[in-house]
């Protein structure tokens, strides 16, 4: 797959986005076929949407918020079918698929954490769900939860080393 577009919110995130996916593709010897983007906090897609099913991209990498997101897949999929989408961990993967009413073909999300049935794996992921199964029983385990908790015991772990000092 060698043309990909990018789809991006306009904001310091997702520029920084847009200059991962451009570094990415350039070490690869491509540039990216079409840009388009949408103002934070808005579902303002429609253009980019039209800028990128007029290229001949086969794939997008999109950096962003659920909502904005799945209506752009979901516009994106009623032109160009058998496009490829991808996106990064932030996009909460669980509120997307809820988004996209589980018509989740074709889409794909990079997490930084493994899935939370990993628990036998990674004590990190052993640890995260039985401190939510004791204190928030009610609550499921996500990406989200799993990535907070991680960053949350790092932190924790440099304060205390902080104070060893």
């Amino acid at each position: 797959m060698k043309k990909v577009a990018v789809f991006y919110q306009a904001d310091a995130f997702g520029l920084a986005g847009l200059e991962g996916a451009k570094m990415a593709l350039t070490k690869r010897g491509l540039t990216p076929v079409a840009l388009g983007s949408y103002e934070r906090n808005t579902v303002n897609i429609e253009s980019a949407v039209n800028t990128i099913t007029s290229s001949d991209a086969e794939a997008v990498v999109m950096i962003g918020t659920y909502t904005p997101l799945a209506k752009f897949v979901g516009l994106v999929k009623q032109k160009k079918p058998n496009m490829l989408f991808d996106t990064v961990s932030f996009v909460g993967p669980e509120a997307f698929a809820k988004e996209l009413k589980d018509d989740t073909s074709g889409v794909y999300v990079t997490q930084v954490v493994p899935p939370t049935y990993y628990s036998a794996l990674f004590d990190g992921v052993r640890n995260y769900t039985a401190s939510l199964a004791k204190y928030e029983p009610m609550i499921e385990p996500t990406f989200g939860g799993l990535e907070g908790y991680i960053n949350t015991k790092v932190l924790a772990e440099g304060i205390s080393c902080l104070g060893k000092t």
